[in-house]
């Protein structure tokens, strides 16, 4: 299985929904993991292939194409929509704050339903990939396609730009 959405959620549990094989024949099911045995959920409510995903508290959100599907309680729900060209590489979950890192080396913030966008410096042909360590602090490490530059930002979300750490080049 390859192209898949995968998390583990606030119970332990290891997520795994969609992809496809090596011939390129898509899934659509969805399972879980228990630490001894694979448990099939039932069918992931999207076609295509996922662009991100990230663990909740009792489940998980996948990003497809234009949307962000939520799965809680064993059922999914449409989230919120991805504004349109947004072209999501990776996302994360942080208090009620989704967090999306795209292609464009920008961050897509959804908050209370509404999205904002914060632009990095980093000029194009730079990519963003979003997480959250402890105590809900954001990162972003963002590369450039020549790899000419690696750089992670510990954001603040006062003024993201403000805690960028640029990484050497080997």
């Amino acid at each position: 299985r390859r192209y898949h959405a995968a998390a583990v959620d606030g119970t332990g549990r290891l997520l795994v929904a969609g992809g496809e094989d090596h011939r390129g024949t898509h899934f659509g099911d969805v399972w879980f993991f228990d630490g001894s045995l694979w448990h099939q959920l039932g069918d992931a409510p999207w076609d295509g292939l996922p662009d991100a995903s990230a663990g909740t508290t009792a489940g998980m959100v996948v990003v497809v194409d234009e949307n962000v599907y939520e799965l809680s309680s064993d059922s999914w729900k449409v989230r919120c929509q991805v504004p349109k060209h947004a072209n999501v590489l990776s996302c994360a979950l942080v208090d009620n704050e989704l967090l999306l890192g795209c292609r464009s080396g920008s961050v897509f913030i959804n908050r209370c339903g509404r999205w904002s966008i914060v632009t990095l410096s980093g000029g194009s042909g730079c990519y963003s990939m979003v997480c959250v360590g402890q105590e809900g602090r954001r990162f972003v490490y963002q590369h450039t396609e020549d790899a000419k530059e690696e750089r992670i930002v510990i954001a603040n979300p006062a003024d993201w730009n403000a805690g960028v750490i640029c990484l050497p080049t080997y």
